[in-house]
């Protein structure tokens, strides 16, 4: 069971899938998998095989009004971010450069 607020988590993941179908396009796969760890913290992976966000780009995104979309606010990640936080959770990015895959991970403790 997780403990948070309905309607902040749903914006949380509306942003990610916002963002994952932006970077994938038409031709992209957007991933939603879901598990229980041995903690049983709850872990949601939502991932895409778009473009990789790049080290330089990645060190600046959960920072509030950095973003790289001509149309983008910044602030979508930083608020999803402290969603997370206040939701006594997690949000990490994860990026597998192997398979060109993006995870944002959410995790709630």
């Amino acid at each position: 069971m997780i403990y948070a607020d309905k309607g902040l988590f749903i914006r949380v993941v509306s942003n990610f899938l916002e963002n994952a179908s932006e970077a994938t396009g038409e031709d992209g796969h957007i991933t939603i998998n879901a598990c229980i760890d041995d903690h049983e913290a709850i872990i949601i992976d939502i991932s895409n095989d778009g473009q990789l966000i790049p080290d330089d780009v990645a060190a600046h995104i959960f920072i509030p009004f950095f973003t790289t979309k001509k149309e983008g606010s910044g602030i979508g990640l930083p608020i999803s971010r402290q969603i997370m936080r206040i939701s006594n959770g997690a949000l990490i990015l994860l990026s597998d450069k192997e398979r060109g895959i993006a995870t944002f991970r959410m995790i709630f403790y």
